[in-house]
């Protein structure tokens, strides 16, 4: 199945937190979403506000704020370094990705089980 596109990045980018155009009127506060950065590949994001305005052209529109949560490589949970390129397009956030970075599902010694993500 082909990632789902639900906007893409405006304005000033950050490593660590960017402000994106939502497509997708279903993506709410709290979605995962994914960003492709230009040297790590996929990075996990987490939407943090969202706020919705008539355009210049009468037409609404949806502003969202999001933060970095990281990406998986050699067994960690990293965060760039370097801002994401402007416009890169943004994707809701599959299973796999969001499992790999907030190790969910991962047996690890000295664990314990709190529940599911919703």
């Amino acid at each position: 199945m082909p990632d789902k596109e639900v906007g893409y990045l405006t304005g000033s980018v950050k490593p660590s937190e960017f402000d994106l155009k939502l497509t997708d009127r279903t993506v709410g506060w709290g979605t995962f979403i994914k960003v492709k950065h230009p040297v790590h590949g996929f990075v996990l994001a987490k939407i943090d506000s969202l706020k919705t305005y008539l355009d210049d052209f009468d037409e609404n529109e949806t502003q969202a704020h999001a933060y970095t949560v990281g990406y998986f490589e050699e067994g960690a949970v990293l965060s760039p370094r370097t801002p994401f390129n402007p416009a890169e397009k943004v994707f809701l956030a599959d299973k796999k990705i969001i499992s790999d970075v907030l190790s969910l599902g991962h047996r690890r010694e000295h664990s314990i089980y709190l529940g599911l993500l919703e």
